[in-house]
C-alpha cells in the first residue's frame, strides 16, 4: 500500500509559458483549496477546479496562464483532514515568462 503525506511540490516547468503542472498529495481525505495569487496577494483566477473534499492520494493539475501577464505567481494549498485534526498549508512561487 502506498504511504501518502501532505505535500505541495514545485510546479513544472518553472518558469512556464503558458502552462505548468501543480502536483500535490494528501495523507487523508481532506477539505482542500488550491489558490493562485499574484505577487501583490490578489487572487488571479477562480482556482483550477480544486475547492472541496478530496480523497487521499497524488494529484496533478494543469494551470494555464494564457490570460495573465508575465510575473511571479504564488500557488497556495490549504488542506484540513476530515479524518483527524491535521491541517496543512504551503505556498510555492512560479514564474510566468511570455
Amino acid at each position: 500500500e502506498m504511504v501518502y503525506e501532505y505535500q505541495l511540490f514545485n510546479n513544472y516547468p518553472n518558469p512556464f509559458n503558458p502552462e505548468t503542472v501543480i502536483k500535490f498529495s494528501l495523507k487523508e481525505k481532506s477539505s482542500v483549496t488550491l489558490t493562485v495569487y499574484n505577487i501583490t496577494g490578489q487572487k488571479v483566477v477562480p482556482m483550477i477546479g480544486i475547492n472541496g473534499e478530496m480523497e487521499k492520494g497524488f494529484y496533478d493539475k494543469k494551470f494555464n496562464g494564457t490570460k495573465l501577464s508575465s510575473g511571479v505567481y504564488v500557488f497556495r494549498i490549504e488542506a484540513q483532514s476530515l479524518e483527524s485534526k491535521t491541517s496543512y498549508s504551503k505556498t510555492v512561487k512560479a514564474l510566468l515568462l511570455k
